[in-house]
């Protein structure tokens, strides 16, 4: 039985041992680790500052910035058009060109292409028709990118082509400028508006004329687009109300439309209630409580002087060119043009003298910073190891220990001459696991 119970005892100590063998041998792998790891660092770092100074002396110019935004807005443009290589210098040039030559900058130029691409316009319709749009821009001092959603929306909504481009630009520049309208307003009312009025037969001169109107009445954006909207609507299903308003005014559905049962003109509709004097009420009832006082209000300004704001924005063909030169002409007009001309200098003069040399500055760096990322996971492993042997370590030792007090032999000693007390163990255990978090963060950074 004694000789059993030493053989359990030896058993357990060889058993302590092997935990500690094990557990040294991690731990010396980990110490070598955090030397490396801590050397490439310091040779990362030294690297990774180099290059990155560089990079942020270069970048923090005026003219690194706007080559930088310059390039983020070209690859959104060659990202939703599918530019080739080919196209892509194709477009990086107009916009340099546009922005050389006008108030806008080759970054704006390049944000207005952003919004002809996502409309759906080929690589070559798009530098065709950012020049009309950047004429509508300036006519109408609305931002480039802003001006180019808003015509290809109109257009879309109209069933127009892209090479109709220079044709809307024109129509929504004249009916900004000849009436108390914005390019922003025209367009919010035409998004309500546009695909029934389309539907219905409407040119986009008679809506946004009648828009123009509603815009002189007070009426703008969505109010007026919702309002001509429904409009329509009770027009092309006209209620039990309006029919009978319009038998009041000796008008039957048959006199608001075409031999084909599709509507006339809203002009036409709109003149035969004026010479039949139809009132607020009868309106109402014709085109219903949101829609008729809105259109009582472009009544009362007259069907006359709609038709001729229609006539004139069906026939503005260079309105948006004008409009745009006019804009040009004094101080102000010439600072802003000189601010875009600046703005495209900049980019230009970066991209042809430090762009090529950055480049593999800041892929070194990458590489560098990549590397030291992968020695700090590396070691961060080897860390979360560590605790679980220690408690292995630690089980052993403690049997060995308890089963020798069987035999009178007090294992004692290993604890003493491995500094392994239950406090010594917990206080290692804690500074292995401080390290994970740290190395984690490390690597993150």
């Amino acid at each position: 039985m004694a000789e059993a119970q030493v053989q359990i005892d030896v058993n357990a100590q060889d058993n302590a041992s092997r935990e500690l063998d094990r557990l040294s041998g991690k731990t010396r792998r980990f110490g070598s680790q955090m030397r490396d790891t801590a050397r490439r660092a310091t040779q990362a770092a030294t690297r990774i500052a180099t290059g990155v100074g560089a990079i942020g002396t270069a970048l923090g110019t005026v003219a690194g910035r706007q080559f930088v935004d310059f390039q983020s807005a070209m690859k959104e443009v060659q990202a939703i058009s599918g530019a080739t290589d080919e196209q892509f210098d194709k477009l990086k040039e107009t916009a340099k060109e546009l922005g050389s030559e006008t108030r806008f900058s080759a970054t704006e130029a390049a944000s207005g292409m952003k919004f002809l691409s996502r409309a759906g316009f080929e690589v070559q319709e798009s530098i065709d028709a950012l020049p009309s749009v950047l004429q509508a821009a300036t006519a109408t001092s609305t931002q480039l990118g802003q001006a180019a959603d808003i015509t290809t929306n109109i257009m879309s909504a109209f069933g127009k082509e892209a090479s109709d481009t220079g044709e809307v630009a024109d129509q929504l520049v004249k009916a900004t400028n000849s009436a108390n309208t914005s390019l922003s307003e025209l367009g919010r009312a035409t998004s309500e508006v546009g695909a029934i009025a389309q539907s219905a037969g409407m040119t986009l001169s008679e809506t946004t004329a009648i828009i123009g109107k509603m815009s002189d009445a007070g009426i703008k954006g969505e109010k007026a687009g919702t309002a001509l909207k429904g409009a329509i609507a009770r027009l092309q299903d006209p209620s039990k109300d309006a029919k009978e308003a319009l038998d009041e005014l000796g008008l039957s559905v048959e006199d608001i439309q075409e031999g084909d049962g599709s509507l006339k003109t809203m002009n036409e509709i709109l003149k035969l209630l004026e010479e039949n004097e139809a009132t607020a009420a009868e309106t109402t009832k014709i085109f219903g409580q949101e829609a008729g006082p809105k259109l009582q209000a472009v009544l009362q300004q007259g069907t006359d002087g709609l038709e001729d704001l229609r006539e004139e924005i069906k026939d503005s063909e260079g309105a948006a060119s004008d409009a745009a030169d006019t804009m040009r002409e004094g101080f102000q007009g010439a600072v802003k043009e000189l601010q875009g001309v600046l703005q495209t200098f900049a980019v230009t003069a970066f991209e042809e003298t430090l762009a090529d040399k950055l480049t593999p500055v800041v892929e070194e760096s990458t590489k560098k910073i990549k590397n030291f990322k992968d020695a700090i996971s590396s070691t961060e492993e080897e860390a979360k190891s560590l605790p679980p042997a220690m408690d292995r370590t630690a089980d052993s030792i403690k049997k060995a220990g308890n089963q020798s007090k069987n035999t009178g032999e007090s294992f004692s000693f290993l604890n003493d001459f491995l500094g392994l007390s239950d406090q010594n163990l917990k206080t290692l255990k804690q500074t292995w696991k401080f390290f994970v978090p740290v190395l984690k963060l490390a690597r993150d950074v």
